[in-house]
Formats: structure tokens, sequence, C-alpha cells
């Protein structure tokens, strides 16, 4: 069968989407498909920036995003801003958040051009390690920024 703009589209495209078209088909995932529910969350007033920097999933779930102005974590049903305030302990301390991940014990670490941060789930607060202490020199050196690093959580590309 030809159709009459089937000369448009090359072959090799043609070919790619017969091949994922049938990987799909033969893992079970077309019958799941109508199950998947997609949302546009642009201009949502939720979020804070619509500029992400990247986008991080726990164990729990939750879908966090580092924005260019503070950082964000979806449950599925809203939006929470973690909003840094240095007159509050607990708080985040960076409203630039460049990455999230977490390491093998499940703790959540948040990376910025400042330092890290350690989320607790059970307090809902953030552990604070500054890349400068107030003297202005590098805590690089310190035990728990050498197992980050050692991990390879902690991201030299802030």
């Amino acid at each position: 069968m030809s159709y009459p703009n089937e000369q448009l589209i090359p072959k090799s495209m043609r070919l790619a989407t017969a091949f994922v078209t049938l990987v799909f088909a033969s893992c079970g995932f077309a019958a799941s498909l109508e199950n998947l529910r997609f949302e546009n969350f642009a201009g949502s007033e939720d979020l804070p920036s619509l500029w992400a920097r990247s986008v991080f999933q726990d164990e729990k779930g939750y879908v966090w995003i580092p924005t260019n102005n503070n950082l964000v974590r979806y449950d599925s049903q809203r939006f929470r801003t973690f909003i840094p305030n240095p007159d509050v302990k607990g708080a985040i301390s960076t409203n630039k958040p460049v990455k999230v991940t977490s390491d093998s014990e499940g703790n959540l670490w948040i990376a910025s051009p400042q330092g890290l941060d350690r989320f607790d789930y059970d307090t809902e607060q953030f552990e604070n390690f500054p890349l400068l202490d107030p003297m202005g020199q590098s805590l690089s050196r310190s035990p728990n920024l050498f197992e980050l690093m050692h991990d390879g959580l902690f991201c030299s590309e802030l």
C-alpha cells in the first residue's frame, strides 16, 4: 500500500518507526499505553519557574524539580516550593538548586553553587553543607563532602 506523502518521509525514519512500534507491541506496552496520562504544567502558578535544571524522582515517588527560582517537589497532586530563609532552621540554603539525587542510604541531596543540602523526610527540613565556611575557606576537605564526592554525588559542574 502506498501513501500520498510516503516519499516525504525518509525510508530510515519509516523503518525506525516500524521497529519502535514492534518493540512496544511485543513487550505488552501497547495495551498499557491507553492508561498513560500526561499533564502540561506550563503556566501553572504553582511552579516558580518554567525553566527546570533537571528532574529527579526519588524512591518515595516524589518528583523534585530544581528550577532557576527555588526547589519544587511534586507529589502527583500538588507542588510544594522550598524557599531559602537564613532565619529559619532547617530551610533550604539556596534558591538556585542545580541537581537533586539520592545516595545508597536513601538520603536526598540537593547541589547548588553554594554547597549541598540533605533533605530529612521525617521533619521536612534540610541540613546545609556549605562549600565555604564563614571565613570564606573551602570546606571541600570535610569528611562529609569527601564521602559525597567519593559516592559520585558531588557535581563539580555547578
